[in-house]
């Protein structure tokens, strides 16, 4: 897929067979300024329909948040030229405890093109594990859209890969209905990985217990406390 640049913006894409046709699924991170001409630009570029998924680092009253900065104008500029929409509900996706005082943002965001409205959703995750954003997982009318399988059936991978101007790889992928998943059931009986162990079930639950205390009772100390048993947590399972 051969892309405009676009500075300040990191991007991987991918294409995905899904429900009869190809869309265009982009994964991307703001680590600078962009101007409006050169993020339009660089949207003009991507195949039709696009989702479009990341961390913008843009504040906009549009999607909840609370003040604006200028990656936040730009992106709400472009929305109306460009035929997208924000598929964010205002939920926070960004939560940390700083100087004593919690601050929460909406700064992960989904657009999308207009043809793909009612038929994708997305969700925020209420468990940081870990991290100060929210998971965000987008969904297909039927099915995990962002899910691929390697499994027979015909469910195979079309292994075409290219490299963009600025380093965005689009890779296509064809889904099939089959889901991979963590737990494997096996006549209604969930089985772990084999390297499911207590220990794993152990810092999960506590993980679960910290989170918990946390939002009912919220202060910076149990935040802290938290963030360390989502760390551990982190080392046995991931």
């Amino acid at each position: 897929m051969q892309a405009q640049p676009c500075p300040g913006l990191a991007a991987v894409a991918v294409q995905l067979w899904y429900d009869d046709s190809w869309i265009t699924v982009v994964c991307a991170y703001a680590y600078g300024l962009f101007r409006e001409a050169e993020w339009n630009n660089w949207l003009r570029s991507l195949p039709r329909p696009v989702l479009l998924c990341g961390d913008f680092n843009a504040h906009h009253s549009f999607w909840g948040g609370k003040w604006q900065n200028r990656r936040g104008t730009v992106i709400r500029n472009c929305l109306i030229d460009q035929n997208l929409m924000v598929l964010n509900d205002g939920t926070p996706t960004f939560s940390r405890w700083h100087g004593g005082l919690l601050q929460e943002s909406v700064l992960d965001l989904v657009l999308c093109s207009l043809s793909l409205v009612g038929t994708v959703s997305m969700t925020v995750s209420d468990d940081l594990r870990g991290s100060d954003h929210f998971a965000i997982l987008v969904e297909g009318v039927g099915g995990q859209l962002l899910n691929k399988s390697s499994t027979g059936g015909g469910h195979s991978f079309k292994n075409v890969i290219k490299q963009g101007a600025f380093g965005c790889f689009l890779q296509k992928w064809k889904l099939g209905k089959a889901r991979s998943k963590r737990h494997c059931n096996v006549k209604g009986i969930k089985r772990n990985p084999i390297w499911w162990t207590a220990e794993c079930r152990r810092v999960i639950r506590d993980r679960r217990q910290a989170l918990r205390r946390y939002k009912r009772w919220p202060s910076s100390g149990r935040w802290y406390f938290y963030i360390g048993v989502a760390a551990e947590a982190k080392r046995f399972c991931d």
